[in-house]
C-alpha cells in the first residue's frame, strides 16, 4: 500500500509527500527515491524565483527532508535576492547541516558552503571531523568572509593579527591599541609603533611621543602589579 501512495504522489509531482511517505514506511527505498527526485525536472531550480525557493525549502524542512531543503537554500543568490537575504539563507543552510546531515551528505554540502565562508562554528568543527584535509581551506574562507564583512570581534577570535590589521586599515587606532593591549606585549609594541609612525607622518610628533610615554607607564604598572603579587 505505501508503494502505491508513493507512486501516486510521484505521478502528481508531489515529491515532498512522496519522500515523506517513503521515509516513514519504506526507508530502504528512500535513497533511490531521493536520487530519482534529484534527477527529475521538478528539482531543476535555475529558473525559480526567491519566493518559490524559500517556500520549497520550508516544505522540505517540514517534511523532514533536510538535504532537499538545504539544496533549495543554496540556490538563493544575488541574482534573485539582496545580499542580506543570501547571507540568511546560507546561515540557515549551515545550521541545518549541523543538526540534520551526517556522513557524505554533510561533507558534500559543507564543500558547497565553504567558499561562501558562511559555515558557523559548529559546522566548521563538523567539517574538520569529517574531512580533516579540508580544514585549512575552510578556515581560510571563513577568515576571508569575516574580513570582507568587517566583523572585527569574530575575526579576533580566530585571527587576532588579521583583526588588528583591519582596524589599522579602517583608521580605528584606539580600538586597535585596546585590542592589542589585551593580547600580548609584543603585539602591543608592534601596533603602537605602527600608530606612532602614522602620527609622525601626519606631523603629530608630540602625540606620537605621548603614545610611547603611555606605553612605558602601562609597562611600569604591570611590573609593579607583578612585583606586589609576588611579595
Amino acid at each position: 500500500m505505501p508503494e502505491l501512495i508513493v507512486q501516486k504522489y510521484k505521478s502528481s509531482d508531489m515529491w515532498v509527500e512522496a519522500l515523506r511517505v517513503c521515509r516513514d514506511y519504506l526507508p530502504t527505498l528512500l535513497p533511490s527515491l531521493q536520487a530519482e527526485y534529484s534527477n527529475s525536472s521538478h528539482n531543476k531550480t535555475s529558473a525559480m524565483d526567491l519566493e518559490t525557493l524559500l517556500s520549497r525549502a520550508n516544505e522540505w524542512a517540514l517534511a523532514g527532508q533536510h538535504k532537499q531543503a538545504i539544496d533549495c537554500l543554496l540556490q538563493v543568490n544575488t541574482n534573485i535576492a539582496e545580499p542580506s537575504i543570501v547571507r540568511r539563507a546560507l546561515l540557515r543552510a549551515s545550521d541545518m547541516v549541523n543538526k540534520f546531515l551526517f556522513g557524505q551528505d554533510a561533507v558534500e554540502t559543507i564543500k558547497v558552503l565553504s567558499p561562501s565562508g558562511r559555515l558557523d562554528k559548529k559546522a566548521r568543527k563538523l567539517a574538520k571531523e569529517l574531512e580533516p584535509a579540508y580544514e585549512s581551506y575552510i578556515e581560510s574562507r571563513y577568515k576571508d568572509r569575516l574580513l570582507t564583512d568587517g566583523n572585527i570581534e569574530q575575526l579576533a577570535d580566530v585571527d587576532i593579527i588579521g583583526a588588528l590589521d583591519l582596524l589599522v586599515e579602517q583608521g580605528q587606532w584606539t580600538r586597535c591599541i585596546e585590542k592589542a593591549k589585551s593580547h600580548s606585549a609584543p603585539v602591543l609594541h608592534k601596533y603602537v609603533a605602527i600608530y606612532a609612525s602614522h602620527l609622525i607622518k601626519d606631523k603629530f610628533t608630540l602625540e606620537a611621543m605621548n603614545l610611547y610615554t603611555a606605553l612605558e607607564y602601562l609597562q611600569c604598572r604591570k611590573t609593579l602589579t607583578f612585583t606586589i603579587k609576588w611579595h
